[in-house]
C-alpha cells in the first residue's frame, strides 16, 4: 500500500504480477506479426502522418472496433477491440498455443469469422486507425478503463523515468474492490543515473504530472523502484 512518503510498499505486490507480464509485448506493442497483411501507414514519414497513427486498413480487408464485453460494433473515435475479415487471416496457432486460437478467431453475428489481434484501438472519419494499448493490458478501476499505455507515456516524460511499466494491482479499497475486479495502478519505474537517490521527488512530480495530464479519475496509487525490469 501506499506509505507517507508517496512511494509504494511492494511487499504487497506479488512477483507473479512482474514476472508474468508479457515483456516482449511491452517492448514490442502492437507489432504482431498478422497486421503487415491488413494494414499499411497513411504515408511516408513527414507527408501528413497523423500523430499516433498505425495507418489505414489494406484493400479487401474489412476492419472494425467492437466492444470486447457485448460485441456490439462501435462508431467513429470509440476506442474498443479491433477486429479484421481479412482472406489472410491464420487458420489458428500451432502446437502449445493452440488454446489462444479461440481468443483470436471469434465468429461474429454475421456469421464470418473475424481476426482479433488483441489490440485495443479506435478509428477516425478517415479511416485511420490509433493504438491505445492491448487488450490483455487493459483492467477496470471504479468502473472505468484504464490503458496502461497511456499513462506509461506520460510517467516516461518525467526525465528521471528510464523505464516505466503500469500494472492493475487488486487491492482493497472500498466494498467494490473487495468484491469486484477491479484493480488500481501501480507504476514500476527504473531511474535514470542521474536522478538515483531521488525517488521520493519523482514520486511526487509524477503524481503531479498525471494530476495534469491524465484523465480526471485516473491516477497511480503507488509507485515501486527497481533497479531493473525482471
Amino acid at each position: 500500500m501506499p506509505s507517507d512518503d508517496g512511494l509504494f510498499d511492494a511487499s504487497s505486490l506479488s512477483c507473479d504480477d512482474i514476472q508474468d507480464y508479457d515483456w516482449n509485448q511491452f517492448l514490442e506493442l502492437g507489432t504482431d506479426i498478422e497486421l503487415g497483411n491488413i494494414y499499411h501507414p497513411t504515408k511516408n514519414e513527414g507527408e501528413g502522418n497523423k500523430p499516433g497513427d498505425m495507418g489505414i486498413p489494406l484493400a479487401w480487408n474489412t476492419c472494425g472496433v467492437f466492444d470486447p464485453e457485448t460485441g456490439e460494433e462501435l462508431g467513429y473515435n470509440q476506442v474498443g477491440e479491433w477486429a479484421v475479415l481479412t482472406d489472410t487471416a491464420m487458420l489458428g496457432y500451432f502446437g502449445s498455443a493452440s488454446n489462444r486460437t479461440q481468443d483470436s478467431l471469434k465468429v461474429h453475428a454475421d456469421g464470418r469469422t473475424w481476426l482479433h489481434p488483441g489490440d485495443v484501438v479506435h478509428m477516425d472519419e478517415d479511416g485511420v486507425i490509433f493504438m491505445h494499448d492491448r487488450v490483455s493490458r487493459t483492467f477496470n478501476t471504479g468502473g472505468m478503463k484504464v490503458y496502461p499505455s497511456a499513462l506509461e507515456t506520460l510517467i516516461n516524460m518525467h526525465p528521471g523515468a528510464q523505464r516505466c511499466v503500469v500494472l492493475g494491482v487488486k487491492m482493497a479499497r472500498g466494498t467494490e474492490f473487495a468484491v469486484t475486479d477491479q484493480k488500481v495502478p501501480i507504476a514500476n519505474i527504473t531511474v535514470t543515473p542521474e536522478f538515483k537517490g531521488r525517488e521520493i521527488e519523482i514520486a511526487e512530480e509524477i503524481d503531479t504530472l498525471l494530476r495534469e495530464k491524465a484523465q480526471t479519475y485516473i491516477h497511480i496509487e503507488g509507485s515501486v523502484f527497481r533497479e531493473q525490469m525482471p
